[in-house]
């Protein structure tokens, strides 16, 4: 009768315990579900953001911004409102 008891009690305590890791389990898939879809959110938002981002880069932008675009560089404690010491050679 004691063995019968002991019996019951151990596959008790070990549906238990897989009831618990099951528990995990799903908690465990929900998460990587939920941190997949905030990826494809974040790789979406980088890929319509690298167009613009891109611009910046363009052959037409740096043409257009290239007479602006000289350095006005001076030696320390040179006057910075002077003639300019250093620029892009045009």
């Amino acid at each position: 009768m004691m063995r019968w008891v002991w019996v019951i009690l151990m596959l008790t305590a070990m549906g238990a315990a897989l009831t618990g890791l099951r528990r995990r389990q799903d908690a465990t898939r929900a998460d990587i579900h939920r941190l997949e879809g905030r990826l494809y959110r974040v790789r979406r938002t980088l890929w319509d953001q690298e167009p613009r981002l891109s611009e910046g880069m363009s052959a037409q932008r740096i043409e257009r911004d290239w007479p602006t675009g000289s350095l006005r560089l001076a030696p320390p404690g040179a006057d910075p409102t002077g003639e300019r010491v250093a620029g892009r050679q045009r």
